[in-house]
């Protein structure tokens, strides 16, 4: 949680055809040297947030390395594609339709029985980087990882999927894969893909590895003796109680 990589940003230059497929290719293909993509896009033919979240995502995977961020300034919402988007209350009366679906049910309200919108006559902002929330993309319609994990009450991260302590004990079984090899609470972690617990303790980053389904190998110790486990990486809900402070929440 402490740490986070941050990747390069780069927009590559691509072949627009395939990948913009709602937007016009003359439009698409200037905007690929605008700093702002997304808005220059959305500027230039109307489109609200969720319309072109798509075709962000699309040039992403194409031809981009983006750091999309997991936190929003005040006022502003995520709305995909590493933007965020301001929102705003208006009241509508008898002919309110509720908040924006985004927006609906993400643990954010307004005061007086307004409804919560997009406030489309602002441009959108790029989403930060915030080290004391999880370092994921948000949800659309969360201001933050943070937000996100304390609405749900659980954050989803890539693990071998126990809480142990300090010293190695193991406090809880949390994730399926981790029942599934049969280990258990009192288990003692010896060593994690043949680094020492002392070892793994001092990583800066806390872990070694990077994907699901990555292999892994615990060794722990359980009455007096040592026993070898072997799994995959899966991601695993953690509760939120284990990961933030309360003033982080």
């Amino acid at each position: 949680m402490k740490n986070l990589l941050a990747l390069g940003v780069a927009i590559a230059a691509i072949g627009v055809a395939p990948a913009f497929a709602n937007v016009d290719p003359k439009i698409a293909e200037f905007c690929l040297k605008a700093q702002d993509f997304q808005g220059c896009v959305r500027s230039m033919s109307g489109k609200k947030p969720e319309e072109t979240t798509t075709t962000i995502r699309q040039v992403q995977q194409q031809g981009a390395n983006l750091t999309e961020g997991n936190s929003c300034p005040a006022q502003h919402i995520y709305s995909g594609g590493g933007y965020c988007q301001r929102v705003t209350c208006i009241k509508r009366g008898l002919f309110g339709r509720g908040h924006a679906e985004e927006l609906a049910g993400k643990g954010i309200s307004c005061k007086g029985g307004a409804e919560l919108t997009w406030d489309n006559t602002h441009q959108p902002v790029r989403a930060s980087i915030s080290t004391k929330c999880p370092p994921h993309e948000p949800e659309i319609g969360y201001a933050s990882t943070c937000a996100e994990a304390a609405d749900k009450g659980y954050v989803k991260q890539l693990g071998i999927g126990i809480k142990f302590d300090d010293k190695g004990y193991i406090e809880e079984i949390l994730g399926e894969e981790a029942r599934r090899i049969r280990l258990r609470r009192g288990d003692i972690v010896v060593s994690i893909n043949g680094n020492s617990f002392k070892a793994f303790k001092a990583s800066p980053n806390k872990r070694w590895y990077e994907k699901a389904g990555e292999p892994f190998t615990i060794t722990v110790r359980r009455d007096g003796d040592e026993l070898v486990f072997r799994g995959n990486i899966e991601w695993v809900k953690v509760p939120v109680k284990y990961l933030f402070k309360a003033e982080d929440r």
